[in-house]
């Protein structure tokens, strides 16, 4: 094998490690009970597979095929490790490579979202939001190549994110921003981004069609959310709410996990000094622009949603039609975690 060849594979091992120090404190036997999961023993939904009557959870065929030769236990942490893993070295390859890369991977696998949600055994979760950062590297270099072949790629992924569908809302908004922004880069409008964008937009749609259609024509649940859920709902912490957010802390049980450690504001002032310095450095560059103005954009977005009832506009928006669906806007973190791992990187 050549030096090349090792310097490709290395990334690989080091996220692999990352994934197995995360998972260590779980030790290697044992049925791991997670709040949410506690309920589901001995069922598929144990694994982080919930299956949902749409048929959403196509994506997650491997993981329940392996509890015919496996033990669930065994299962358990085999899906934890790949989304973990993915999480890592999907963010890798969206930065640049190097120093920057591993900070990106590091931050956006192990950070305060990761660790709630798989506590909170909402494991749904983790491996639609471990393929964000790839499905963004995709998209952008099928809207850069005017490649269809890559946008199929990418819409075959979309299939995997929509394995839970508050994800696949949370990247319907990462790209869409990012085919307006190629759109009018230079102030000028390129129909091309467009036309990449309306293929990938199409291919998704036949590709989910399979369960689309029975949500679409079935009676929903986003109907019957109302305002006192949003408060039950909404994000809560010891520390001033905004902070919380801006720290990717704030999950609405807060009794269930531990909130922070020692020191955390110090390193947020961190995060997010090199982060605005990488947006404001890199806004006008020519190759990664764009990249920059939709993560950036994203960012703003999922933090200013996460808020809920502790800021009035994003209340009355929560409370409208599909966005009821999202009631539990901590979820909105999630692009607020991918801001920081790229802006951080290229900062």
């Amino acid at each position: 094998m050549n030096l090349n060849g090792i310097k490709e594979i290395v990334p690989h091992i080091f996220f692999c490690l990352i994934a197995l120090f995360v998972l260590m404190p779980l030790g290697t036997s044992g049925y791991l009970f997670s709040l949410d999961l506690a309920p589901y023993a001995r069922d598929v939904k144990a694994v982080g597979i919930s299956f949902s009557q749409y048929g959403t959870s196509v994506p997650y065929m491997p993981f329940a095929l392996l509890r015919f030769v496996l033990p669930d236990y065994v299962v358990q942490r085999v899906f934890l490790f790949v989304c973990l893993y993915l999480a890592g070295i999907s963010a890798y390859y969206l930065s640049p490579k190097g120093i920057a890369g591993y900070y990106a991977g590091i931050l956006y696998a192990v950070n305060p979202f990761t660790y709630v949600r798989i506590v909170a055994g909402q494991w749904g979760l983790l491996l639609p939001y471990s393929l964000l950062p790839l499905s963004l590297l995709l998209l952008n270099r099928a809207i850069e190549k005017k490649s269809y072949k890559t946008g199929a790629v990418f819409s075959l992924l979309s299939c995997v994110i929509a394995g839970n569908s508050h994800m696949l809302f949370l990247g319907s908004i990462l790209w869409t921003l990012l085919v307006i922004i190629s759109a009018f880069k230079g102030l000028k409008l390129n129909i091309n981004p467009i036309k990449v964008g309306v293929f990938c937009a199409l291919v998704s749609f036949l590709l989910n069609f399979y369960w689309i259609m029975p949500a679409v024509s079935s009676p929903g649940v986003v109907e019957t959310v109302t305002l006192a859920d949003l408060a039950e709902f909404a994000p809560k912490s010891k520390y001033p709410i905004y902070l919380a957010l801006a720290g990717m802390y704030g999950f609405w049980r807060p009794y269930a996990t531990a909130e922070s450690f020692a020191g955390w504001p110090i390193l947020l002032f961190i995060m997010l000094f090199i982060s605005v310095y990488g947006a404001v450095s890199r806004w006008r560059d020519e190759k990664i622009g764009s990249t920059v103005k939709a993560v950036a954009i994203a960012g703003i977005i999922g933090f200013i949603l996460s808020l809920s009832i502790w800021f009035a506009p994003s209340a009355w928006i929560l409370s409208q039609g599909i966005m009821r669906g999202m009631r539990d806007s901590h979820k909105f973190v999630v692009l607020l975690a991918l801001a920081y791992s790229y802006l951080g990187a290229i900062g």
